[in-house]
C-alpha cells in the first residue's frame, strides 16, 4: 500500500519536473528569439529583417549608388559641369522625349528625374520616369504618361515643391539622367535642358 502511493507520488513529481522543464525551454526559446529580434531590429538596423519593402529599397540603393558607380561611363567623355544636352522641341510627350534622348546619343534613360526631387518636401524622392520600377503602382503610372505632355508631367509630379518650376514665361527645364547602352552599360551624362518654343 505504501510502495503503491510512494510510486504514484514519485510519478507524479517526474510528471511535474518534466513539465516545468518544458516550461523551461519554451521560456528560454522565446527570450533568445525576442532578443535576436530586437538586436536585428534596433542595433543592426539590418533591413532584411524589416520587411519586403525596406529590404527592396536597400537593394535598390546598394545598386545604384554602389555598384552601379563604379562602372559608369560619361558621355560625353571628360565632360565638364558646364556641359550640357540640349532636347528641343514643341510639346514633346516623355515617349518622344526619351526617343530625342536617345537619337541624339544613342543612350537609354534608365531614370528621369529633377533636382527638387533631392529637396524636401511632398516631391521627394520622385522620378519622371524609370525604366526598371518594381513597384506595379510606379509602373502603372509611368506607362501612363508616356503620351502625356512632359511640362504637364513635370508640373504634377512636382507640384508642391519648393521650386516652381513651371511658369508662363519659362522656355526650359533641366533635367537629371541615369542611362544605359544597348548592353546594359551603365552612363552618367551632363544635365539634360529639355528647350521648347
Amino acid at each position: 500500500m505504501s510502495s503503491g502511493n510512494n510510486f504514484s507520488s514519485s510519478s507524479s513529481s517526474s510528471s511535474s519536473s518534466s513539465s516545468g522543464s518544458c516550461r523551461c525551454c519554451f521560456y528560454l526559446f522565446f527570450t533568445i528569439v525576442f532578443f535576436v529580434t530586437f538586436f536585428s531590429f534596433h542595433l543592426l538596423s539590418f533591413p532584411i529583417f524589416c520587411n519586403y519593402y525596406y529590404f527592396c529599397n536597400y537593394y535598390y540603393y546598394y545598386y545604384y549608388y554602389y555598384y552601379s558607380m563604379e562602372e559608369l561611363k560619361c558621355f560625353p567623355p571628360a565632360f565638364t559641369k558646364w556641359d550640357k544636352i540640349i532636347i528641343q522641341g514643341h510639346d514633346l510627350t516623355l515617349r518622344q522625349f526619351l526617343a530625342l534622348f536617345r537619337e541624339k546619343t544613342n543612350l537609354n534613360v534608365t531614370q528621369l528625374y529633377h533636382d527638387v526631387a533631392d529637396m524636401e518636401g511632398p516631391q521627394k524622392s520622385k522620378s519622371l520616369y524609370e525604366s526598371s520600377a518594381w513597384k506595379a503602382d510606379l509602373v502603372q503610372l509611368y506607362e501612363s504618361r508616356m503620351d502625356c505632355d512632359l511640362r504637364t508631367w513635370i508640373a504634377e509630379r512636382y507640384e508642391g515643391s519648393p521650386v516652381e518650376l513651371m511658369t508662363p514665361s519659362r522656355r526650359y527645364v533641366e533635367l537629371r539622367t541615369f542611362c544605359a547602352d544597348d548592353n546594359g552599360s551603365g552612363f552618367k551624362t551632363p544635365t539634360v535642358v529639355y528647350r521648347w518654343n
